[in-house]
């Protein structure tokens, strides 16, 4: 199996599966390949948003503190083998296809039915057992109780901010969604936690109690933040991040608090954060004119985005696109709080919703625009209208955040 044949399996995989079968074959299927989930030790990071800046964040510490760690994200924004990288060296293609090429022969003989992520997690496990990370650093792909994850065996877990999101699989209300997030907790197994909504605390605080497990809530002082970054201070020891938006200050908080309890210095940990870089989050591409790229794309998100971007001088032209099922009315009334002018587009995504459809909800909140065909046509036609001390915001979707990124990589080539 090649590279392509490789991303042509993962492709014909299902996207669900039933979740009690689906561990029962992983299980059977990991087992077969020599359990790599037990030669792991893994932090585990849920939650609704911020878990990839916490994954960034921590790995980071990691790497600097002389740690061998490994980091598995989702979703990748342009090169697939982004999801799986040791000290910020990513998993080669080979690679993916020689491990690609062992699971699914080894899933065919179990007769396994898993998902695609599923498969891709099961390659994380066997690529991080082979190369010998001291630790991984492992985000959930959606809730955690049920995540293909989930079996992995932590050292300490880490929940971040829990909001309404993927309310059809994870449950209608913020207590279920919550209770889908603590799944991760093991018994025992320390567990950090940012600043929670009392629903959601409650939970958390209930699932770690019931399996005696320590919970650390964090409670960053001092946040400031702007266009260069936040800064803020930890347990008396004063951080700076690279990333901006005052909640990027709970985030690097988690990941520091989690580092300290696996034995790292503190004023180690708080020195090496400065250094982590997470793309397409509250990044900034271009001083002239300025563009501002974020992944927000649930009511949460776009509210915090929202906040920071209200913040910034000048008129504010939006380039957004997004999928259908999330709660665009939501976030529309978030990101029509500052957009002066704004460019819909499509998203490349079977699940994008119509950029004429989507223009119509802005104009009913009051803010002109025009509808694109796409990213392309959106960024050209922003930029010849972004005058002096207007600002470009870039949000809505992930698929966006890759699309954009990605032009910008071929331009840069």
């Amino acid at each position: 199996m090649n590279y392509s044949q490789a991303m042509d399996f993962l492709a014909a995989a299902p996207a669900f599966v039933d979740k009690a079968q689906q561990r029962t074959d992983m299980l059977r299927l990991l087992h077969r390949l020599g359990d790599p989930q037990r030669r792991v030790r893994a932090i585990h990071v849920a939650g609704t948003n911020g878990k990839g800046s916490v994954c960034a964040y921590l790995s980071t510490v990691l790497s600097r503190s002389g740690f061998r760690t490994g980091l598995f994200v989702s979703p990748y924004l342009v090169d697939f083998n982004e999801r799986i990288s040791v000290d910020g060296v990513r998993i080669s293609r080979d690679e993916i296809a020689e491990y690609m090429d062992k699971i699914s022969t080894a899933a065919a003989s179990e007769n396994a039915r898993i998902t695609q992520f599923a498969y891709i997690t099961i390659m994380m496990f066997m690529y991080f057992a082979d190369v010998s990370v001291d630790y991984a650093v492992i985000e959930v792909g959606l809730g955690g109780l049920d995540d293909p994850t989930n079996l992995c065996e932590p050292a300490v877990c880490v929940i971040t901010s829990v909001s309404m999101d993927h309310t059809k699989i994870l449950g209608s209300t913020l207590r279920e969604i919550a209770w889908q997030k603590a799944g991760i907790i093991k018994a025992g197994i320390p567990v950090v936690t940012v600043p929670q909504s009392e629903d959601a605390l409650q939970v958390i605080s209930e699932c770690a109690s019931a399996v005696n497990a320590p919970l650390y809530t964090v409670a960053p002082e001092n946040i400031k933040s702007d266009e260069n970054g936040t800064s803020f201070s930890f347990e008396g020891t004063p951080c700076r991040v690279s990333l901006s938006g005052a909640y990027q200050a709970d985030n690097a908080a988690a990941a520091l608090k989690a580092a300290i309890l696996l034995g790292v210095n503190k004023a180690l940990a708080a020195n090496a954060i400065g250094n982590a870089v997470w793309p397409g989050r509250m990044q900034v591409l271009n001083t002239e004119p300025y563009m501002l790229l974020d992944g927000a794309h649930n009511p949460d998100a776009a509210e915090k985005l929202s906040q920071y971007v209200s913040g910034l001088s000048g008129e504010k032209l939006l380039i957004t696109g997004m999928a259908g099922d999330k709660d665009i009315p939501a976030c529309v009334k978030a990101f029509a709080k500052f957009a002066g002018f704004v460019y819909t587009v499509n998203i490349k995504s079977p699940r994008s919703m119509d950029s004429a459809e989507l223009l119509k909800l802005y104009n009913r909140a009051g803010i002109p625009g025009t509808a694109c065909a796409d990213a392309s046509e959106a960024l050209r036609r922003a930029t010849a209208r972004c005058g002096a001390g207007q600002k470009i915001i870039i949000c809505g979707s992930l698929f966006l955040v890759g699309e954009i990124l990605k032009m910008r990589q071929e331009v840069t080539l």
